[in-house]
């Protein structure tokens, strides 16, 4: 088992945008709802700024009174075109659909030459089987563009049709264009129920090398928690490295280990995985 060294560059550069994101929220915090919207309405304001702003409109619109709620929809479909993606991608995942202006503006982003822009659409869209929206998938699956390839693959599995299904099964059963390919469609028919691709992803996992190991074990945990548990503990105990921290780091995404970025972070990580364990099998 290889000594456990977590990048040290990788805590610093964490250690930076936590105290960058207080230093925001601080500024943000006694802004008035007219505030908050002139910051993130001006596109020349930092991007950690008016993605807190948004975060701070967000939640307290959400849980008003309809006619207030109105005025965040307004909010995300202004907000759907934002220079900005990670602005853009909260648009566009929770714009309502069932507003027509809404529904029109994501079918024109499907036609969009930023791809990401086009692939967080077609998600939107697949979500609520948009009846234009297999037609539209099936080209892409068949695009010779890796990068809208993909975003079909995901989109098909947010549709969880019975044909959607079949589209990815039959693309995995021919063996994907390559490694990586066949490993996203494996996870999304998993993602679907589809457990054909399971000993796909345990020999993936099993390598213990790299984040497609750690994506293989993950999607493995989601459908399958105790077998998923354990090819963590493999990754753990036999990964290099930078897949060890990879995996540390992702399970701390949920679970907030309080050392993810130093040696025990592993320790915390075995010990969660060790406790579930003990829970389900």
């Amino acid at each position: 088992m290889l000594q456990y060294q977590p990048d040290a560059s990788v805590a610093e550069r964490a250690g930076r945008q936590e105290e960058e994101a207080r230093q925001i929220e601080a500024k943000l915090a006694n802004l008035s709802e007219d505030e908050l919207n002139a910051i993130l309405r001006d596109s020349t304001q930092a991007e950690g700024e008016r993605f807190a702003a948004l975060g701070r409109l967000f939640v307290p619109l959400h849980q008003q009174a309809i006619e207030v709620r109105h005025k965040l929809y307004q909010l995300l479909y202004d907000l759907i075109d934002d220079p900005e993606l990670s602005i853009a991608r909260v648009a566009i995942g929770h714009c309502p659909r069932e507003y027509n202006s809404c529904l029109a503006k994501l079918r024109q982003l499907l036609n969009a030459s930023d791809l990401d822009r086009s692939a967080l659409a077609a998600d939107s869209l697949a979500n609520i089987r948009d009846d234009q929206m297999a037609s539209v998938l099936h080209g892409w699956l068949h695009d010779a563009d890796r990068g809208r390839r993909s975003a079909a693959i995901q989109a098909l599995a947010s549709m969880e049709t019975q044909e959607a299904r079949q589209a990815l099964a039959d693309e995995y059963e021919q063996g994907g264009r390559s490694e990586e390919d066949k490993l996203w469609l494996a996870m999304k028919l998993l993602e679907m129920g589809d457990s054909r691709a399971s000993d796909f992803l345990e020999s993936v996992a099993m390598r213990a090398q790299g984040n497609s190991s750690v994506n293989a074990a993950t999607s493995m945990y989601h459908h399958a928690p105790a077998d998923g548990l354990r090819l963590y503990r493999h990754i753990l105990n036999d990964g290099d490295n930078a897949t060890q921290h990879s995996l540390v780091l992702s399970i701390s995404e949920l679970q907030h280990f309080p050392h993810a970025y130093t040696a025990a972070g592993r320790d915390e990580a075995l010990a969660w995985i060790d406790a579930e364990l003990a829970q389900v099998s």
